[in-house]
């Protein structure tokens, strides 16, 4: 059992991170095993990738006029921040991650342009383009447009080779550990920083955001599920000091929030997976979220819709004393899917939810605060009550659910390209 788990933990953190399976039958869980057996820690193989092709990826990078690197959850899973910073401070490259990585190089880092919703316009602009732990798969847009184009000139690096194969095929693929490739990249970095093109990407990602605000102060009938999450995040914010944990779960709702959370630390942004292939794990998420990261306080905004799939944790969190502040952005629909069935089909079909579910008051039977949420006024001090409240939180907000974001509209056509 002891080389067992060993084998699990070294499988899991070693290559392409990632879950290993240990299936225990029930005779093995109920034995008694003696005396303990003696403990050890999984020896974790790291490699870096080969001297040429480091070399003719710093070439590249150093010639380029608009480089930029993107990074991905596997940098995230290998560890890769300190060496993802150093190498950021090395080459002044401008520096985009995808929503598993946010953190990983802080928000207010000089060369970091934030999440890919904004920083993926400096990618766009691009000519070289360094992929750090991602593959062009869904989040990704499968390398292309209107992220890629024909003539962007690619490198990846992934510990797995069958990563170079998905989709697109990289102009040069660097086979090792993220981290470890990073610091070969850096100690060999002869470039000067593109000081003007860094900046010039920035101000892309800030038209961006500004552009997301502006989204938000549209008229709306109730709260815009925009400003909720723009609220929420700046509340997060400034309660936590860079310490928050913000959790995002849903379609419509991921959508506005992706746009507004900031993320100063690694593990600090958790959200659904894989591009919507796990709605619910909100409400999990944000019950663990306050046991795991103790050095702030957890915030959430999920759709109704993705709330209903794991609610009843809301229990669990009265029950072991976790409490972080969960908003549901109420807008009494599947929002996702029911925009694109009525874009698509001129009609929507089981998407309706009802408007007569009070989210605020099953936190109040499960053991927890809650609160009803029905102009835009009111979301701040209902924040302050919930934090204060000291047990877990359901802000029950209704949103407009005629209020579409820009991911949203682009979804569907981007599907199905």
């Amino acid at each position: 059992l002891t080389t067992l788990v060993r084998e699990a933990l070294t499988t899991a953190r070693t290559g392409r991170c990632g879950s290993a399976y240990l299936d225990l039958p029930t005779d093995v869980l109920i034995a008694d095993l003696g005396e303990a057996p003696t403990a050890s820690a999984p020896y974790i193989a790291t490699s870096g990738a080969d001297a040429g092709a480091v070399d003719e990826a710093v070439r590249l990078l150093a010639g380029a006029e608009r480089p930029c690197v993107l990074v991905g959850g596997g940098a995230f899973w290998g560890g890769a921040g300190d060496a993802l910073r150093d190498f950021a401070e090395a080459s002044g490259i401008p520096v985009t991650t995808t929503s598993h990585s946010r953190g990983l190089l802080p928000d207010n880092h000089p060369t970091c342009l934030g999440g890919l919703l904004h920083g993926g316009v400096g990618v766009a602009f691009a000519d070289v383009v360094l992929i750090v732990g991602s593959r062009f798969n869904g989040n990704l847009l499968f390398g292309k447009d209107p992220l890629w184009r024909a003539d962007h000139t690619v490198i990846q690096i992934d510990a797995d080779p069958t990563g170079f194969a998905l989709n697109r095929t990289p102009a040069l693929g660097l086979l090792g550990d993220c981290a470890v490739v990073l610091r070969q990249l850096t100690a060999a970095w002869k470039g000067e920083p593109p000081t003007a093109w860094c900046e010039e990407a920035k101000g892309y990602s800030e038209a961006s955001f500004a552009h997301w605000v502006e989204e938000t102060e549209a008229d709306a009938s109730g709260v815009h599920p925009g400003w909720a999450a723009r609220e929420l995040c700046a509340f997060a914010e400034e309660q936590g000091g860079g310490d928050q944990t913000v959790v995002v779960d849903g379609g419509d709702a991921l959508g506005w929030a992706l746009a507004f959370v900031r993320a100063e630390q690694a593990g600090s942004f958790l959200f659904t997976s894989d591009a919507l292939g796990t709605l619910g794990v909100g409400v999990p998420y944000a019950v663990a979220a306050p046991l795991a990261r103790t050095q702030g306080p957890t915030f959430a905004f999920i759709g109704d819709g993705a709330f209903g799939l794991s609610a009843m944790e809301i229990e669990t969190a009265a029950r072991i004393g976790s409490a972080p502040v969960i908003v549901v952005s109420n807008n009494r629909s599947w929002g996702d899917v029911r925009y694109e069935e009525s874009e698509w089909f001129g009609s929507t079909v089981g998407t309706d939810i009802g408007g007569g579910v009070r989210y605020d008051q099953l936190a109040v039977a499960l053991g927890g605060h809650g609160e009803r949420v029905e102009r835009p006024e009111e979301l701040r001090p209902a924040l302050e009550r919930s934090l204060a409240s000291g047990v877990v939180s359901v802000i029950d907000v209704l949103t407009d659910p005629d209020c579409p974001n820009e991911v949203l509209r682009n979804m569907g056509a981007l599907a199905l390209q």
